[in-house]
């Protein structure tokens, strides 16, 4: 066939519509789930809500232990040979002490508990800065002399203290009230050295007495000597002073 030819004939064939859809088919098998991605970055924090009201108050807690009392320092009082009373034969004698003078101490012979034994006391007012929850002390001063050979070496004081109200009775028979009696500790007796010589020892020997049942103002107190334990010093012991010595209310 020569260039302008007619070409063969060639056949259109015609296309069949389109048929239906068929049907869905079952979902197949979930896969593997994926890796959890990266965290977001946090968000600002918010505002802060308004304070709850308060809760009510709790109980009591236990009461601690009381803290020590005040305390106002110390105060005393002190009777004199001379302020003081006996019914000892002789009554108070004169000691000379010095060589260099004529001047004497005042004091009372105090003879020992086997011979016949006369107490020493002396009045005064109960002071009204005492505070008589305390114990009070008193302090006994007495000399010893330097004389020879004297027997044992341990002497005793018996104490008596009459606290007495305004229109009480002043005495032991009932119905008025007996003393507060009490007693020195056991103390040991030195004679003064040297031997013979005008010296004398200065003694003092202390006790307590508890006060705190008493209301009265008015005081008498004695002094004796008692046994004590064993060796008793038969010489004699001459009272000076007696210091009553306490505790000051604030």
């Amino acid at each position: 066939m020569r260039a302008g030819d007619l070409q063969p004939d060639r056949h259109v064939v015609a296309t069949d519509a389109t048929g239906n859809t068929g049907a869905t088919g079952n979902t197949g098998a979930t896969g593997n789930t994926g890796a959890t991605g990266a965290t977001g970055a946090t968000s600002s924090t918010g505002a802060t809500g308004a304070t709850g009201s308060t809760g009510a108050t709790g109980g009591t807690g236990t009461t601690g232990a009381t803290g020590a009392a005040a305390s106002c320092g110390m105060g005393e009082l002190f009777l004199d040979s001379g302020m003081l009373f006996s019914g000892a034969v002789g009554g108070i004698i004169s000691l000379t002490p010095f060589n260099f003078s004529n001047v004497v101490v005042l004091a009372w012979p105090m003879t020992p508990s086997i011979l016949e034994v006369f107490g020493i006391g002396g009045s005064f007012d109960i002071p009204i800065d005492m505070d008589r929850t305390q114990p009070v002390t008193i302090v006994v001063h007495m000399l010893v002399d330097s004389i020879l050979d004297i027997v044992g070496n341990q002497a005793k004081l018996g104490l008596s203290l009459d606290i007495v109200p305004n229109n009480g009775l002043v005495g032991s028979v009932p119905p008025a009230q007996n003393p507060i009696f009490f007693t020195s500790p056991d103390f040991t007796v030195i004679p003064a050295v040297p031997t013979l010589s005008l010296n004398y020892r200065q003694v003092e020997v202390s006790t307590t007495v508890n006060l705190s049942a008493t209301t009265g103002t008015w005081a008498f107190i004695t002094v004796d000597r008692v046994a004590p334990a064993s060796n008793e010093y038969i010489g004699i012991v001459y009272l000076t002073t007696i210091s009553v010595q306490y505790h000051r209310l604030c």
